[in-house]
C-alpha cells in the first residue's frame, strides 16, 4: 500500500502495462480475445458472436 499525503486513502500498486502496435503474428491471439470478450459480454460490442464465428 502506498500512502499519499494529498490522498489519505491508501492505494494498491498495479503491475505495469506495455502498449504496442499489433503485428500480423498477433491475429490469432486477437481473434481469441475477441471471441472470449463477445462470449463474456455480448451486449458491450457491436457484433454478435455467431457472426464472428461464421
Amino acid at each position: 500500500m502506498i500512502r499519499d499525503r494529498r490522498n489519505p486513502c491508501p492505494t494498491t500498486m498495479t503491475p505495469s502495462l506495455t502498449v504496442r502496435r499489433t503485428a500480423d503474428t498477433d491475429a490469432e491471439r486477437i481473434r481469441h480475445l475477441r471471441i472470449a470478450s463477445l462470449t463474456d459480454a455480448p451486449h458491450a460490442f457491436g457484433a454478435r458472436l455467431e457472426d464472428v464465428l461464421a
